[in-house]
């Protein structure tokens, strides 16, 4: 059950929080942190895992073999792993953080929507009880049960849900051709 709470110091706080929030998202980036396109990240090349350790032979190799790609500079790769490395631990806490105060944030949500609705449900049940009674409120009352009806729900089948990749009981064992016959 929710607590009671100063719902105007909480709104308070919440306008804080969603005020410093936007203050770090149009803070200016720095230097080197790239605002790409979504047409950008389609041209992206998904990266090995961990390709990264490779690095230092690959060097070592191309200073040996003298290999020389003229659009493509061994330094400007050092640097953009340089990048990587100073920005991942800013994305790690990011993550942590805010997708930390995200799943805090959701989890009360859902559960003061689940709190009211309880509320909800107890009120529209107790006034089912004297529905039959005559008074101005009834064609109200009318109203709340016709939109309680036709809410959003998930849309009802014939057949129960079953999981994805789930199949059901023997669906996937052929039947055979013939009946079987008793041998011996």
């Amino acid at each position: 059950m929710a607590t009671k709470m100063d719902l105007e110091a909480f709104e308070k706080e919440t306008q804080d929080m969603r005020e410093a929030i936007r203050k770090i998202a149009n803070r200016k980036r720095p230097q080197g942190v790239a605002a790409v396109t979504h047409d950008e990240r389609l041209h992206f090349i998904p990266p090995r895992d961990d390709f990264e350790v490779l690095v230092p032979t690959l060097c070592e190799l191309v200073e040996k073999t003298g290999v020389r790609l003229p659009k493509y500079e061994i330094a400007a790769m050092e640097q953009s792993l340089a990048v990587v490395e100073i920005l991942q631990p800013l994305l790690d806490e990011i993550r942590r953080g805010i997708g930390s105060l995200e799943g805090a944030v959701q989890d009360t949500i859902d559960l003061h929507r689940s709190e009211a609705y309880r509320v909800f449900v107890k009120y529209y049940s107790a006034l089912a009880g004297v529905a039959n009674q005559e008074g101005d409120w009834q064609a109200r009352y009318d109203e709340l049960i016709t939109l309680f009806k036709l809410g959003k729900r998930k849309p009802k089948t014939d057949e129960p849900q079953k999981p994805e990749g789930a199949t059901p009981k023997n669906e996937d064992v052929e039947a055979p051709a013939a009946p079987l016959e008793k041998v011996g």
